[in-house]
């Protein structure tokens, strides 16, 4: 072989790294590898085995009929198995005089056949991950001390620049990979705010319909509520049970309409849909005297005694809220305690809590369980032994209640006793604007 000095090495090393970062196919590296090899080494044949699995498994030749060409060879066996113990290069001048090789020749008449023989071990960190050999087929040839240093130091470059195109191989795999995985998130997200336009275009269907339904039931019912009303002025004194037909005929008609005010707002609430417009109003006389008078006249039709009490100082303070929202609330607790109260009284308070002002609700009503009172707000729920299907109501009034209050920043608070009553306070901060 050849002897080539060190700065010829290096440009041939130089060319052997350029075939390497040519193309990212482990077995097409290799194929190209073993060619430059035999050209720096100047010999009729290179191989380049990896270890799998305790065996030297062919990735390139060069120089080989692939007939003669055993695939798999024992790792633990020969003059393979030496560099690999020894983790450094070995030769063979003649292998029929090796006691190495010797035994390992002849297995197959087909098999490659050589006579001399160099090996190097493909070494990454610090681990052995297969051989590069160089053969002589015709004659005897030695390799020196400094070509087989030469050999691993090719070795080393090889072992590199293989590992190197494993790491891309598996950092393009990684990199397909997570492209598919950002195409399908991508995917995903298109149909879920393809989903989401259709959901809310499904709300606004919905929102629309409730309110087209409201006005639709609410108009003819306010008919019936007015023509029902003009028919007990003019008949209902005839006989008792005039006066109650058309009571029971006034009561229906408020109970639907509730009802579908109540079905709206949930839905508003549930979309997001309501408008929210605070203002600076004077809490009792814009916001709770508007609202006194029909539960007034309610709890006396029950019988029961209903007591107002403001004690705002000077009679007056300025809050800051949704003026339809903060009526819908007071008229949801008022209605409540009326609904839930059999005997007794109903009071509602106005006092000074700091810079709060606090609307207080109580009554002496069925009241609640207390290992219920965590629920109460929640949509569409009735106490089983306490707001029960003994009553009317769909369970979303005191679920809007708790919206309403949060739109508005106000703090709302119940305390109950079964048997004894209820009491919602109201906390309003003063002039909270956003």
């Amino acid at each position: 072989m050849k002897e080539r000095g060190i700065t010829e090495l290096i440009s041939l090393l130089s060319d052997l790294t350029g075939y390497v970062l040519s193309d990212s196919h482990p077995r097409v590296q290799s194929e190209m590898i073993v060619k430059k090899v035999r050209e720096i080494f100047d010999v009729d044949a290179a191989i380049i085995r990896l270890i799998e699995e305790n065996e030297l498994v062919v990735l390139a030749s060069d120089g080989v009929p692939s007939e003669n060409l055993l695939p798999r060879l024992p790792a633990d066996e020969g003059m393979g198995s030496e560099i690999i113990k020894t983790r450094s290069p070995k030769k063979i001048f003649d292998v029929f005089a090796d006691p190495l090789t010797v035994k390992m020749l002849n297995r197959n008449k087909n098999e490659f056949r050589f006579i001399s023989y160099a090996g190097a071990p493909l070494i990454i960190n610090d681990r052995v991950i297969g051989i590069i050999g160089i053969y002589r087929i015709n004659i005897k040839a030695d390799f020196s001390d400094s070509e087989l240093e030469q050999l691993q130091l090719v070795a080393n470059q090889v072992a590199i620049r293989l590992e190197n195109v494993r790491l891309y191989n598996d950092l393009r795999k990684k990199t397909d990979s997570l492209k598919k995985e950002i195409h399908q998130r991508e995917i995903t997200e298109r149909e879920l705010r393809s989903a989401k336009q259709d959901a809310e275009k499904s709300d606004n269907l919905k929102s629309e319909f409730l309110a087209m339904v409201s006005h639709e039931i609410r108009t003819p019912v306010n008919t019936i509520i007015n023509y029902s009303t003009l028919m007990k002025n003019e008949f209902a004194q005839e006989t008792e049970e005039n006066d109650i037909f058309f009571n029971a005929i006034d009561n229906s008609c408020r109970r639907l309409v509730r009802t579908i005010d109540l079905i709206v707002n949930m839905s508003e609430i549930q979309i997001g849909s309501y408008k929210y417009n605070p203002k600076s109003l004077p809490l009792h006389s814009a916001l709770i005297a508007p609202s006194l008078l029909a539960h007034q006249q309610s709890a006396l039709k029950k019988g029961l005694s209903f007591k107002y009490e403001n004690n705002l100082s000077g009679g007056e303070k300025t809050v800051y809220v949704d003026e339809y929202t903060f009526a819908v609330v007071i008229d949801n607790l008022l209605n409540n305690a009326v609904k839930f109260t059999e005997k007794g009284n109903i009071t509602l308070l106005l006092e000074n809590g700091g810079d709060f002002s606090n609307v207080i609700i109580r009554d002496t009503g069925i009241g609640i369980e207390s290992s219920f009172l965590e629920r109460i707000f929640d949509p569409f729920v009735q106490e089983d032994e306490g707001y029960t299907r003994r009553y009317e109501g769909t369970g979303l009034g005191l679920a809007i209640v708790k919206s309403y209050c949060d739109l508005n920043k106000i703090n709302i608070d119940v305390q109950s006793s079964k048997g004894k009553g209820t009491e919602f306070i109201l906390r309003i901060p003063p002039l909270l604007k956003e």
